[in-house]
């Protein structure tokens, strides 16, 4: 490899360096700018949106502005769905908290029901978002589509978690990252792996 050819790669690299940076920044900020409860799941869909336009071929999109547009775009939407599945979460959390707690003996239906109840919900929240960003749809329609996708890659799921828990770690054991790369290098490799799916889908639809 010649100088040139290393001088180009380098500027490559530390140009998507620069990137993943700034998306990572503004996530944080629009998440602060909707008082946190009302930004973060907007902002999570306007990332996931401009990750869509730069593994599409479109990295010379403005960052700023296309996040921005996409965040207002969005917002009723994504805090439809994501209110809707915290509030789901936060009554499997508390039923998780009483079969934990119990000091009789729970019955094995119950527990059995609990964890089934709770793997579709872990389903519907992988896929949620990244169809919300690449299909126009009622946001309860995404929410029906999300789980029978999941369901049917199965070991897309897994992988998405899979990513999510390995970055968490990351950042847990390096928290210098959290600023910097944490939300967007998760973005990336979630919307990548939902990709291969949902091009399928299209392809199929079509």
């Amino acid at each position: 490899m010649n100088g040139k050819a290393i001088v180009t790669s380098l500027d490559t690299i530390l140009q998507w360096i620069t990137k993943f940076v700034v998306l990572n920044l503004f996530w944080f900020l629009y998440t602060a700018r909707g008082l946190v409860v009302f930004g973060i799941f907007p902002a999570t869909a306007a990332a996931l949106r401009v990750m869509h336009k730069w593994l599409d071929g479109e990295e010379d999109i403005p960052t700023r502005q296309s996040f921005k547009q996409y965040y207002k775009e969005v917002f009723k939407d994504a805090n439809k769905i994501g209110w809707t599945l915290s509030l789901v979460g936060a009554v499997l959390f508390l039923n998780y908290k009483i079969i934990a707690d119990s000091d009789e003996g729970v019955w094995i239906g119950t527990i059995f029901g609990f964890y089934f109840v709770t793997f579709f919900y872990l389903i519907i929240v992988a896929w949620t978002f990244p169809l919300l960003i690449r299909f126009e749809n009622h946001w309860m329609k995404h929410l029906k589509s999300a789980l029978i996708i999941g369901l049917v890659k199965i070991h897309y799921t897994i992988a998405i978690y899979t990513v999510m828990f390995s970055i968490i770690y990351l950042t847990l054991t390096y928290p210098g990252i959290l600023p910097f790369f944490s939300i967007s290098l998760f973005v990336c490799i979630w919307y990548w792996l939902s990709l291969q799916v949902l091009k399928k889908l299209e392809a199929t639809v079509q």
